[in-house]
């Protein structure tokens, strides 16, 4: 029999009640550095369910006495409080009936407390949580997120806080800002889990530093990769291991996943970028309910090139898509003497600004889902060389 990867589910815990909360609960101490923020980002957010505030009066929040007195038990609740004072909470949140929450200050033992309470969270040391799509900013962000298709899973907050800077210059969103902090309880696996299924993120990005359960984490990667590209960041890791040998295990279990990694945040924020601007045709699903694999098609100015991009989709386990005999003829009309249409397509090396006619022209056809266009400088241009200094004396 396969071996089953066990998973531990805590009776009353839903993911939903995390990544689509209908209400939440703010449980602050107003001495706590973080409160301030968190409450404000909170009620600026405008989050479309209810919101609740404890301790501290904040503005747009409903307030209450306690969690017993709340009048409807929380999805969510957000835990800003000492040490001593998050497992009492913990405990009262369960027998409210709410089982998730967020810990964004310091919280020793948190895997331990979630264990006695059920009550599961991210923390230690989270970022906090962002889904602009419902008005959530329960984080320490200094700037709200706008909606949009990326999601980034990260461990720290200071990258959080960077990438979210760079978005907001490029003026790209997110579906969602996971802070999994101290990975206790929730971490990589639970939130890849959900981002799996969820329509609206179209590219993960991961702020990989250490990875719990492995077997689980490579599981849920696996996963979320078969839909999406997912891309990960793994900073500090030749520091906390200057012989590379558990680096080279972390890359084999990515490569396995089908997770690409990155090796600089100027790497990983390229790539975001690019992910964020693709815009993909929805593929039809047929009607027994399993969504077909992508079918791309390549369009490239040397052959050679097309073969190596048609091998790399077909190891990858890709398919190349089948042109019908009437985009065949349709093609021919673009292509110079002697080079026959097919998937990889090469229109050869002059192929100038046909190269994007014909790539537009794929895009446009029903048995295509992606379009791959590679282009090689042509034989004979040369990229002009920058003006030399004169010599020194």
């Amino acid at each position: 029999m396969p071996e089953m990867i066990p998973r531990s589910v805590t009776p009353g815990y839903q993911a939903r009640a995390l990544f689509r909360p209908r209400s939440l609960v703010l449980v602050a101490d107003p001495a706590q550095p973080e409160a301030a923020i968190l409450a404000a980002n909170i009620a600026a957010g405008g989050f479309q369910g209810t919101a609740y505030a404890i301790g501290p009066e904040v503005p747009g929040l409903v307030p209450a006495a306690d969690i017993a007195g709340l009048p409807q038990p929380p999805d969510l609740a957000v835990l800003c409080l000492p040490p001593a004072a998050l497992e009492p909470a913990m405990a009262a949140l369960a027998r409210r009936g709410c089982f998730a929450a967020i810990v964004p200050g310091p919280a020793p033992g948190l895997a331990a407390v979630s264990a006695r309470t059920g009550v599961r969270a991210l923390g230690q040391g989270s970022f906090g949580l962002c889904i602009p799509a419902i008005g959530l900013n329960a984080s320490l962000s200094h700037i709200a997120p706008s909606p949009g298709r990326l999601a980034l899973v990260t461990q720290s907050a200071a990258l959080a806080r960077a990438v979210l800077d760079w978005a907001a210059a490029e003026k790209l969103g997110f579906s969602h800002v996971i802070g999994i902090g101290g990975n206790a309880t929730l971490g990589f696996a639970a939130s890849l889990d959900w981002l799996a299924r969820d329509a609206g993120t179209g590219a993960v990005l991961l702020d990989l530093r250490r990875v719990r359960n492995r077997r689980q984490f490579v599981s849920a990667a696996r996963a979320t990769a078969r839909t999406r590209p997912v891309l990960a960041i793994r900073a500090g890791s030749r520091v906390a291991d200057p012989s590379g040998l558990a680096d080279s295990v972390m890359n084999a279990a990515l490569r396995r996943a089908g997770v690409l990694r990155v090796s600089g945040l100027e790497d990983l924020l390229s790539a975001a970028e690019t992910l964020a601007r693709v815009r993909l045709r929805p593929v039809a699903t047929p009607a027994g309910g399993a969504l077909p694999q992508t079918r791309i098609g390549v369009v490239t100015n040397g052959i050679g090139l097309g073969h190596l991009a048609a091998d790399a989709v077909i190891a990858a386990g890709g398919q190349l898509a089948e042109l019908r005999p009437e985009s065949l003829t349709a093609f021919s009309l673009l292509l110079p003497p002697g080079w026959g249409p097919g998937n990889p397509m090469s229109l050869g090396p002059a192929a100038g600004p046909r190269l994007a006619e014909a790539a537009a022209m794929l895009a446009g056809l029903p048995e295509v889902d992606v379009v791959l266009a590679l282009h090689a400088p042509a034989p004979g241009r040369r990229r002009r060389a920058p003006p030399m200094s004169p010599p020194r004396r």
